[in-house]
């Protein structure tokens, strides 16, 4: 179960080694990085079974990212993609005026 730590506490060094040995810690900051940001950079390091995506699946997957999600979701930070978030953007695409089932579950 994750502790949460006097806020003293989580910012001395030694109160975030002890989150560390307990793997409760995480950087405060990296929620705040806007989906569109981590979506560039998750593209060209992603790798499958050691090896980086092939040259056609990242256009495949830049084309989903351009044309469906970044879009509507791009300039949310990462902390506020919430289940709810999530939701709402699938029940548009999968609307009347969405792309659609398929194209959304890709």
């Amino acid at each position: 179960m994750t502790q949460i730590l006097p806020a003293h506490a989580a910012r001395s060094p030694a109160g975030i080694r002890a989150a560390l040995d307990r793997g409760d810690w995480f950087d405060p900051s990296a929620g705040r990085v806007p989906l569109r940001d981590y979506a560039d950079r998750w593209l060209t390091t992603r790798r499958v079974r050691g090896r980086p995506l092939a040259p056609r699946t990242v256009v495949q997957y830049g084309w989903q990212l351009d044309k469906h999600i970044l879009p509507n979701l791009g300039d949310l930070q990462l902390r506020q993609l919430t289940p709810a978030a999530i939701r709402e953007w699938h029940t548009k695409s999968t609307g009347p005026a969405g792309p659609g089932a398929v194209t959304a579950a890709k």
